[in-house]
């Protein structure tokens, strides 16, 4: 039986710019048809700097099969800033559950986003 995808979690640190509470950060994951598997959106609080927050669970919308995910996958991170002129820098990790008991980890270093730069798009 191939495994599809039952989970998703996200862990964000910040590094030295940190995040304020009104911004969002939407997280996409999408299968190489470009379907959504799993996407969430949400502010989750400030964020200082040199901090840890999560894991915070990221909806699963599609329990897409593994092999739909990866290779040719990606994963979006969208930044909406509030106010308009913020940024975040941080490291993630995201971590994809398969029925299986397997994973797909992206981890990320050094992420930078803004308003002039508020996408971040990953090949999982």
């Amino acid at each position: 039986m191939t495994a599809t995808l039952t989970g998703a979690n996200v862990t964000f640190h910040t590094q030295t710019v940190p995040k304020n509470a009104n911004s969002e950060i939407e997280i996409v994951v999408t299968d190489t048809t470009g379907a959504i598997a799993a996407q969430e959106a949400n502010s989750y609080g400030p964020f200082a700097a040199s901090s840890t927050h999560g894991p915070f669970p990221v909806k699963v919308l599609n329990q897409v099969p593994k092999n739909q995910l990866q290779p040719g996958g990606s994963l979006a991170l969208n930044w909406l800033p509030n106010p308009t002129g913020s940024a975040w820098e941080f490291n993630f990790n995201m971590d994809l559950i398969f029925s299986d008991g397997s994973n797909i980890v992206v981890d990320q270093n050094g992420v930078f986003l803004d308003p002039a730069a508020n996408q971040a798009v990953y090949g999982l």
